[in-house]
Parts: C-alpha cells; structure tokens; sequence
C-alpha cells in the first residue's frame, strides 16, 4: 500500500486571484493510502472564483529553492564537496539527457526543470546548474562551445568548468579544476587519468572516440562564447498553484 501526505497551506481568494483582500489562510494536514481502488485523489474548487494555495507532499514535491539548497548542502557534508562541486554532481544526478519539451528558455528554472521535465539538451542541463549556482551566492555562466554548452562557476579567484551532461570536469597536475579558457590551451595535452577526477564518468577516463569528440568542442575556441544572457532569461514561476473556478486537480495512483 503506497501511503500519500498531504501538508497544503491554502490561500482562498473570495474575492479574486490576485487580491489580498477577504482571503482565508489555513492549514490541513491529512495522510491519504492510494491503492487501485482508492485510485484518486482530488482537490476541487466548486467557489465562484480562482483559489490559490501552497502544497507539499511527503515532504518531497514541489521542490524549492531552499529545499533544493538544503539537498545539495547534505551532498557536500556526505561526499566531503565544496558546494560548487555538490552542486554540479546534484543538478548532474537528478536530470537526464533527452529531447527537451521546448526550446523556450522558461524551461531552465531550475523549478521547473527539477520538479517537472527533469530531461533535456546539454544547454538546457548547463543552465540548470548555472541558476542554481547564482541562486546560492557564486558568479556562474553558461558556455557555448561547437556542438556542445558547459557551465562555469567563479570560486576560489577562478572560473571552473563542470559539465552537468556528461557528468565530468578536468583538472590540472595540482587538483585545480580547469575552465574552458585553460581546456583550449591544454585539452590536445591532457593525460586524461591524470587530469580527470576518479569518481566521474568513467567513459571519459582515457582517450577514445567519445572523449575525443569533446575534446574538439573546447578546441574550437573561436566559437566558445558566454551564452548566459539567453539561455537564462526567464522568470522562475510562482510555487503558488491557482485552480480556476469548477475545476479540479487530481493526483492518480496508477
């Protein structure tokens, strides 16, 4: 049996949406078993106008941002990451390459990203992690290369490259994490088990077809460029959900 709970903060509007006035605030906690015959669970607004409430569920959906932060913050202490690098390996671990939904920048919000598509390109990834690193405090932008898009953050008086879709960064003799202005004056000499961190995918662990493939987007340096300013313009959403009049939103066990 697959037990659903319910912590919803409600906000009624009576007189509409957008309103402050006459509106309703509680609180209603309530745990719900799901199974095929007690399939559904629905939230119904039979009011003559829009209502607007805050939900959780399990403690777990909808992320936000300081929920977000606070499982990045438990991977740092876990794996004994800065945060930059905890931050990479979360954004890394919870998304998946795939066909993106759209090909519109509001699909980067990491809240939508994170709570909902979860997939995407290698631009659509970068920027996920990019937000996510400007979110918390760090300098971070979104690189163009030939045929493929990194994130760099600014930490420690440098710019650092982490790739979030394939799942790896390079670094130097001295442990230094690279960015992709050092990549293309070194990437053609880089020994790869050297400069490549253990715990990280191990397909680019020595030289072969696919990490030579990467390796000449970097080289391509007249056309890796700061592509920061489009592939981040949006605006996150509310994490306020609004049911219209006479409708209803449905949770299915399936």
């Amino acid at each position: 049996m697959y037990k659903l709970i319910f912590f919803s903060y409600f906000i009624l509007s009576l007189l509409d949406c957008n309103s402050q006035e006459g509106m309703v605030n509680f609180d209603y906690l309530k745990a719900f078993e799901l199974s095929e015959t007690h399939n559904v669970i629905s939230i119904n607004n039979s009011n003559p106008k829009s209502v607007r409430f805050k939900l959780t569920i399990n403690d777990v959906f909808p992320l936000s941002y300081p929920t977000i932060i606070e499982e990045i913050q438990n991977l740092s202490k876990q794996r004994n990451y800065t945060i930059e690098k905890a931050t990479w390996k979360y954004v890394s671990d919870n998304t998946f390459f795939a066909q993106p939904f759209s090909s519109e920048t509001w699909q980067h919000s990491p809240i939508i990203f994170l709570n909902s598509l979860g997939g995407g390109f290698c631009d659509d990834r970068a920027s996920v992690l990019a937000k996510m690193w400007q979110i918390q405090g760090f300098p971070a932008k979104v690189i163009g290369l030939e045929g493929h898009v990194v994130a760099e953050v600014y930490t420690e008086n440098k710019w650092k490259m982490f790739d979030a879709n394939n799942d790896i960064f390079y670094m130097d003799q001295n442990e230094t994490i690279l960015s992709v202005k050092e990549l293309e004056k070194n990437v053609n000499s880089i020994n790869f088990k050297n400069y490549i961190q253990r715990d990280i995918n191990p397909t680019f662990l020595g030289q072969n077809p696919i990490s030579e493939k990467l390796n000449s987007c970097y080289l391509t340096d007249y056309n890796n460029n700061d592509q920061s300013e489009w592939h981040l313009n949006y605006i996150d959403p509310s994490v306020v959900f609004e049911l219209p009049s006479n409708s209803s939103l449905n949770f299915i066990y399936d």
